[in-house]
């Protein structure tokens, strides 16, 4: 074989290796940098939902604490977020929702809270909503 050829197949070579070696780096970057931008959306999404059930849960226990159920119409955007929370969050996290639920339900047909007399070292013990901002928190880490 002649030199010249075997010089113009080496190059032709090193240029091959080269362009494919530069394509999959680019092809590898370009799949980890949409991998991290999915997992950002997808936590964002998730810590989106979580706050605006936080929120609602709130809004409607502390009417709970006051009034009774008149109007159910209170607790549907909670039972919303809630089952919207179930298309993507983990069991633990829905049944933490459901008890929360349950609570808030049961606040409703409780006494009613005299806040002449409020100890509010035992609004600390009784925290609504400290095992569904645990569980949030716990699936939120695991993303």
């Amino acid at each position: 074989m002649d030199g010249a050829y075997l010089s113009a197949l080496a190059a032709l070579a090193g240029s091959s290796i080269g362009a494919f070696a530069s394509f999959a780096t680019t092809w590898l970057n370009q799949s980890y940098q949409q991998r991290v931008q999915r997992l950002s959306n997808e936590m964002s999404r998730r810590e989106r939902i979580f706050g605006e059930f936080i929120d609602e849960a709130s809004k409607v226990y502390g009417d709970a604490m006051e009034n009774n159920l008149t109007d159910t119409t209170k607790l549907v955007k909670l039972y919303s977020i809630k089952n919207r929370m179930k298309l993507f969050s983990g069991d633990e996290v829905i049944a933490r929702a459901e008890e929360v639920l349950q609570l808030i339900v049961k606040r409703y047909s409780s006494e009613k809270v005299d806040f002449s007399h409020f100890n509010a070292n035992s609004l600390r013990e009784s925290d609504l909503l400290y095992g569904f901002t645990e569980a949030c928190r716990k699936e939120i880490i695991r993303y």
